[in-house]
């Protein structure tokens, strides 16, 4: 279903039906199709007061979440959002504007329930790294089961290399981390992997060097005490947690140095550098495999969501 937005008459904006359109002189339309994901975007930047918030529950940058509302505005002709403003306010435009937002998006997602009301339910089963697990993942999935209701998606954290060996038994999807250049998987990124230590404590300069860790298998271990025993640095565990997030919480108290992907390494962490005696490690790739199956059933329709979603756009995650 198409919307036309004519521009402005006498102070207000009006929805045209297509056959309504009429040409320029220089033969251009005079009124445009406004896309239902500029419309999205403006509905979620004023949902969420802001570009910077929007950007973050879109999985896009600032930049381009200000780009397209510019893009919506060179549509309709008129400002949508009042700036220089301190605080996040709209134009009566916008206001008039958000409405009819609501309403076409709305109906654009009744008509694909609609449309897609024979489809039998059925259930996804998605394995993935913890971290993508616990932040990256759950606005994405929950944006694939409001698309497609009838499809029931089960998220599971774990050890990526356990998952792999389960896909097509217990995973249909796996989101895996491996080592950079190895993956059969389709390589959503490639990042570095770090040596940390807490922004507030000095265990990197202990000896034996205290480490925080995961248990034996994990592949960020296998690394660490690789690398430490190949340069002849003396070492002991501090603390070994399954959890990426319990052994986050270790170094950042101060319990022993930790090994991270470079992108999840926060404020009250510190990088380590080879000047700082810490050799350097592999870099890593993130990558999503599924089982063989048509184009159109539900795990392939959640597999290429995933990477429309996630496919260099992790870079600020």
């Amino acid at each position: 279903m198409s919307f036309i937005l004519q521009h402005r008459q006498h102070g207000r904006l009006a929805l045209a039906s297509p056959r309504a359109e009429r040409t320029s002189s220089a033969g251009v339309p005079r009124n445009q199709i406004l896309e239902n994901d500029l419309l999205h975007v403006f509905v979620t930047v004023v949902d969420q007061g802001g570009f910077t918030a929007a950007a973050r529950i879109l999985h896009r940058t600032q930049a381009a979440v200000s780009l397209q509302i510019k893009r919506l505005e060179e549509l309709v002709g008129v400002s949508l959002i009042m700036r220089p403003q301190r605080s996040f306010r709209l134009t009566p435009e916008g206001e008039l504007l958000l409405d009819y937002a609501r309403r076409m998006l709305a109906l654009n997602a009744e008509a694909l329930r609609t449309l897609r009301a024979e489809e039998s339910e059925c259930t996804v089963r998605l394995g993935s790294i913890d971290n993508y697990v616990s932040s990256v993942l759950p606005p994405i999935v929950g944006e694939f089961c409001r698309t497609y209701p009838r499809v029931n998606v089960e998220l599971y954290g774990g050890m990526p290399s356990t998952m792999l060996t389960r896909i097509g038994t217990h995973f249909d999807i796996v989101i895996a981390m491996e080592p950079a250049g190895t993956s059969q998987g389709f390589v959503l990124r490639r990042e570095p992997v770090v040596w940390t230590t807490s922004s507030e404590h000095d265990q990197h300069l202990r000896s034996p060097l205290p480490l925080a860790l995961s248990p034996p298998g994990g592949m960020f271990r296998h690394w660490a005490i690789a690398a430490l025993q190949q340069c002849g640095v003396p070492w002991r565990l501090a603390c070994v947690n399954s959890n990426v997030f319990g052994v986050e919480a270790a170094v950042r108290e101060g319990l022993g140095v930790g090994v991270f992907k470079a992108s999840t390494v926060g404020n009250r962490l510190r990088r380590l550098t080879e000047s700082e005696g810490f050799p350097k490690l592999p870099d890593v790739e993130i990558a999503v495999y599924s089982v063989g199956s048509a184009s159109s059933s539900p795990a392939a329709r959640l597999r290429e969501h995933l990477i429309e979603s996630l496919y260099e756009k992790t870079g600020s995650e």
